[in-house]
């Protein structure tokens, strides 16, 4: 089995540094939970053009961004002796080398938590679909909108406020957390051996 996971918003905590720079920026005093929707700079009167600039300072370098968790590095190695875990993230291809010293600096290695990182085009929002995986493990309500009727293919949906609307179906399962990421695939295992 391969899986996919997503880095910003479901192993890194990158919107919590693009708020801390956005309201610098803005003067403004915006939190994660204020992100309420994929496209949330429409509803804070900005253009993406306004705040692309500051994903990518955050993309180049993330030496500060933490952990959205401190199990997943423990949950990604259990993974990664079981099934190939890949990273999928959707972001600058010259960005990948200070996403790896991050991930280093975090005690999550290549060939131990994972075995590749790979970088996605950033539109369509939905594009990580175009790759051959399993499971998706991802924050991104766009790939919940596509995934649905297509067989074969599940999505972890990482709960966070901008996913709110998406419901639970057949190829959509929230977690909210990574223990219960590991619960899924432990379920499946348990599923499969009966």
């Amino acid at each position: 089995m391969r899986i996919a996971v997503d880095i910003d918003g479901v192993l890194l905590d990158l919107i919590r540094d693009f708020c801390i720079i956005f309201n610098k920026q803005f003067n403004t005093s915006y939190r994660d939970i204020d992100v309420r929707n994929w496209n949330f700079f429409k509803d804070w009167n900005v253009s993406f053009d306004s705040i692309a600039p500051i994903f990518k300072v955050l993309h180049e370098n993330p030496s500060q961004t933490k952990l959205i968790d401190m199990n997943a590095r423990k949950v990604l190695k259990l993974l990664n002796r079981n099934y190939q875990v890949e990273f999928l993230t959707a972001r600058e291809r010259k960005t990948k080398n200070a996403l790896m010293e991050r991930l280093n600096s975090l005690k999550i290695f290549k060939g131990s938590h994972y075995e590749k990182i790979k970088i996605a085009p950033i539109s369509p929002s939905d594009a990580k679909l175009q790759y051959d995986y399993d499971v998706f493990i991802d924050d991104n309500p766009n790939l919940a909108n596509s995934i649905v009727g297509q067989e074969g293919k599940i999505l972890l949906l990482y709960n966070q406020p901008w996913n709110q609307t998406i419901r639970n179906n057949k190829n959509v399962i929230r977690v909210k957390n990574w223990e219960e990421i590991w619960k899924y695939f432990q379920n499946l295992k348990n599923c499969n051996q009966t």
